[in-house]
């Protein structure tokens, strides 16, 4: 029996290999070439020059040859349509997305496959929480940007940032309000 290619296997084979390369059901043969085909599309976005990506990738997978990294970097781009910058956002969101339906699809059922397909569902989901960056907040991101209230009097617009509305007197601040609110107080 001739093995399938890369190219050829089911997506959902691939989806596991990712988020879980120790298990996965993928041949070892298959699952080195993804992981070299990742690596050239990396490289290939990294070093335009593909002589040096190709060297980068000889050196990084020392069992291949010459050949074989130029075929790898020819299928990454096959595979890989345009210059690739590994968008781990766009995947981890597809991924998040094909693991909701898969629990959506498979909650309101009985049998004990899809329980445990669920199951299954479930330790990927939290694989996939797991491996997410824990960024901290900015505390000074509200400093950074700038709020303006657009204010129309007799025909001129006015910009006013709100340090400046901070600072207008108390009169003013409630005739602003009320106008933004849409109330008039001036019978």
């Amino acid at each position: 029996m001739k093995r399938k290619s890369l190219e050829d296997l089911d997506y959902k084979l691939i989806k596991a290999h990712a988020l879980d390369p120790d298990n996965s059901p993928l041949t070892k043969q298959q699952g080195n070439l993804y992981f070299r085909l990742v690596s050239a599309a990396q490289l290939r976005d990294r070093y335009p020059n593909l002589r040096h990506a190709v060297a980068f990738q000889r050196a990084k997978f020392p069992e291949i040859g010459r050949t074989t990294a130029y075929n790898d970097f020819k299928r990454s781009a096959m595979l890989f349509h345009s210059v690739h910058t590994f968008d781990f956002d766009f995947w981890r969101s597809w991924l998040y997305k094909d693991i909701n339906t898969n629990i959506s699809e498979l909650r309101d059922t009985k049998t004990s496959m899809g329980r445990q397909i669920i199951a299954i569902e479930h330790a990927n989901l939290v694989r996939l929480v797991s491996k997410e960056l824990k960024e901290k907040p900015d505390p000074k991101r509200s400093e950074k940007q700038q709020f303006f209230i657009m204010l129309d009097s007799f025909g001129k617009r006015n910009k006013v940032d709100l340090q400046m509305l901070a600072d207008m007197p108390v009169a003013t601040n409630k005739e602003i309000k009320a106008l933004l609110k849409g109330i008039n107080n001036k019978g």
